[in-house]
C-alpha cells in the first residue's frame, strides 16, 4: 500500500502519486458528505484496497463534519454499515481507517455496530486459520501449537499492527 494512513498529509509531495492520493481523499470527502451512496458506488469496487481506504477515511471524515454542522449522519451510518461488515475490509492496510470510521460511527449510532462483533470473530478466525497454516512449528506437540497460534491471534487482536491508541474505546 502507498501510505500507512491516508489522513496523512505532507506539505513535501514526494510524487505524483502522494499528489492524486490526497486529491481524490479530499474529493471524496466532499461527496461522501453531499451523497453518500453514489459515492460509495464508485469507490468501491471489489479489488480497489486504496480505494476502499479513502472511502473508509472519507466517511468517518464526513460524519465528523456533519456532526460538526449539526447535520444528519443516517445516510452516512447507511454506508459505513457495510464498509465495517464487508470481509473486504479485513485488511492491515485499512486497520487504521477502519478503526476511525468505528469509532466515528459508534459515537453517532452505537447501534450501527451491532454487525463489527460478527465482523472480528470472522476476521480472528481467520487469522487463527492462517497461522495454523504457516506457522505450525513440527518439534511442537499439536496442542502446544494451537496454544502459541491463539496466543499470538489474541495479542494481534489486541494490538493490531498499524494501529495506535485506542480507537474502538
Amino acid at each position: 500500500m502507498l501510505r500507512s494512513e491516508i489522513r496523512s498529509r505532507d506539505d513535501s509531495h514526494g510524487s505524483s502519486l502522494e499528489v492524486l492520493v490526497e486529491t481524490v481523499r479530499d474529493l471524496a470527502v466532499g461527496e461522501f458528505t453531499a451523497n453518500p451512496r453514489d459515492a460509495s458506488k464508485v469507490l468501491l469496487r471489489p479489488g480497489m484496497g486504496l480505494l476502499r481506504k479513502i472511502a473508509m477515511f472519507a466517511v468517518a471524515e464526513a460524519i465528523r463534519r456533519r456532526v460538526g454542522e449539526g447535520l444528519d449522519t443516517s445516510g452516512l451510518v447507511e454506508v459505513a454499515k457495510p464498509l465495517l461488515e464487508d470481509d473486504s475490509s479485513d485488511d492491515i492496510y485499512l486497520r487504521v481507517e477502519y478503526a476511525e470510521l468505528a469509532q466515528e460511527v459508534g459515537a453517532v449510532n452505537p447501534a450501527a455496530l451491532n454487525g463489527v462483533t460478527g465482523f472480528i470473530a470472522s476476521c480472528y478466525e481467520r487469522d487463527l486459520q492462517w497461522m495454523r497454516e504457516r506457522l505450525t512449528d513440527e518439534d511442537s506437540g499439536e496442542k502446544a501449537t494451537e496454544e502459541q497460534i491463539h496466543e499470538r491471534a489474541d495479542r494481534y487482536k489486541l494490538n493490531p499492527p498499524g494501529v495506535s491508541g485506542d480507537f474502538l474505546v
